[in-house]
């Protein structure tokens, strides 16, 4: 999948292009950039499923899962084209929006039921999720987050990144995010 947003190329750009539509076979439709002179080469206003049709972007929001920290401008999950990517959780309680108190392995288990109520708002489920990237505050709480993580995901677990971060968001000790797919 391409997406453009009608900036000027550079020839150099206009390259990479031409050589990335060729090599996964993309489709690219929209308006003609003046560099790319064949009816084979257009800007994309909407990124392209492979069978040519415009994916639709839906955003995802669910009261049982907390609203951005301090109002910050993200979404809890976006689905598009049969994927949810769902936003990285921290240990907030949907119902306050602070931060629950408590250990990393308490955290970890919020930020799961977080992602979980997300995923399901998006008609996806934890089995579903095909990878993640955990944030530790602390290295040294990897065993503590693992086992938690162990039992949202005992059968056949995403891919994962793991990650000791310098601060996490709003002094949390761990956050999540995944990419899910989506049944519907």
């Amino acid at each position: 999948m391409i997406i453009a947003r009608h900036t000027p190329l550079t020839s150099c750009a206009t390259t990479v292009l031409r050589a990335r539509a060729h090599s996964c076979g993309s489709k690219l439709w929209g308006t003609s950039w003046d560099c790319i002179r064949t009816q084979r080469y257009r800007s994309t206003a909407v990124a392209m499923a492979s069978g040519g049709n415009p994916v639709a972007k839906v955003v995802i929001r669910t009261e049982k899962a907390p609203a951005p920290l301090n109002g910050a401008p993200y979404n809890q999950a976006i689905k598009a084209n049969g994927m949810v990517f769902v936003s990285g959780q921290i240990a907030l309680d949907p119902a306050t929006g602070k931060i629950i108190d408590g250990n990393v392995e308490a955290q970890a288990e919020m930020c799961l039921k977080n992602m979980a109520a997300i995923l399901e708002e998006a008609g996806s489920s934890m089995d579903s999720v095909v990878k993640t990237t955990v944030l530790l505050a602390d290295i040294g709480d990897f065993g503590a987050v693992n086992a938690v993580y162990s039992k949202f995901f005992s059968v056949e677990p995403p891919a994962r990144a793991a990650f000791a971060v310098k601060d996490l968001p709003g002094g949390a000790l761990v956050e999540i995010d995944c990419i899910a797919v989506s049944a519907s």
